[in-house]
């Protein structure tokens, strides 16, 4: 038997092999999607399975048990008070609600009565203010005065304790007088009638050389131009040599002056108003 000769193209299987992957891409795809929808039941109804139904109620159980053992007490206390209540009539109930409502009233009066005296005590805190304002200027016056007096008091007390002996112009003198006390080596000078600190003139170590106290007072005055002053000379014990020096330039220039002797422990100057009273 001879063959016979082909004719016509080849058959190819390439096409069919695609069709066939693709399908079974396809088909594994579906299987995934339905496998996935599975798993979400399989949970789902676990959800709703009896053991969480379960869970739920034993939760709620538990929930209703804490509110009833709190409405249990509420009640044992609402029996208590309803028992200590029953002890009391009706009357007796009355009376006390009456009692204390007057003594709410009582205090609410009272209330009312201090919240008035607040407001009076508040008024009468500011006219003291205004007041004590307002006396400011008597105040600062008054304080003052207060200060003279007592400065006068005590010019009076060491008036009374002073034993200097005050002297003044002699008559027909109007040109200003000074006492001058003389001692051996010093010699204080102080205006007469004038509070004034007394002037001191010191012996030098050598008085031949730095001079007398007595050359220092003349020379105070002239260059103070007292020339036409008067002058009270007390003499001490052992100031006689100072005092003749002094007597001389008074004769030589016609200074007005006078003198006398007082005793070593006789005071005359203050030590802060001199010749003053």
């Amino acid at each position: 038997m001879s063959r016979r000769g082909r004719s016509g193209p080849a058959i190819s299987l390439f096409a069919f092999q695609d069709i066939i992957t693709s399908v079974t891409a396809i088909v594994i795809v579906v299987v995934l999607f339905l496998a996935l929808d599975l798993v979400q039941r399989k949970e789902s109804a676990h959800a709703d399975s009896p053991a969480g139904v379960v869970e739920d109620l034993t939760e709620r159980i538990g929930e209703l048990r804490a509110e009833l053992e709190r409405l249990q007490a509420e009640t044992t206390r609402t029996d208590a008070t309803v028992r200590e209540l029953a002890q009391f009539s009706p009357a007796e109930l009355q009376a006390e609600v009456t009692s204390a409502e007057r003594a709410v009233q009582n205090l609410q009066a009272r209330l009312k009565q201090l919240v008035e005296r607040h407001k009076q005590w508040q008024s009468r805190e500011k006219a003291a203010l205004a007041e004590k304002f307002d006396l400011r200027p008597r105040q600062s016056q008054l304080e003052k005065s207060k200060h003279a007096s007592r400065d006068l008091q005590q010019q009076i007390e060491e008036g009374r304790n002073d034993r200097r002996p005050i002297y003044g112009l002699p008559r027909g003198v109007s040109t200003g007088g000074w006492v001058v006390v003389i001692e051996e080596e010093v010699i204080f000078v102080a205006p007469l009638g004038r509070r004034a600190k007394p002037i001191k003139f010191q012996q030098g170590a050598l008085p031949l050389i730095t001079g007398t106290a007595a050359s220092a007072f003349l020379n105070w005055i002239r260059e103070e131009k007292q020339q036409k002053a008067y002058f009270l000379l007390l003499i001490r014990p052992g100031g006689a040599e100072q005092a003749n020096e002094i007597n001389f330039s008074f004769t030589e220039k016609s200074t007005l002056n006078g003198y006398d002797v007082i005793g070593a422990q006789d005071e005359i100057l203050h030590p802060e108003k001199g010749a003053a009273p």
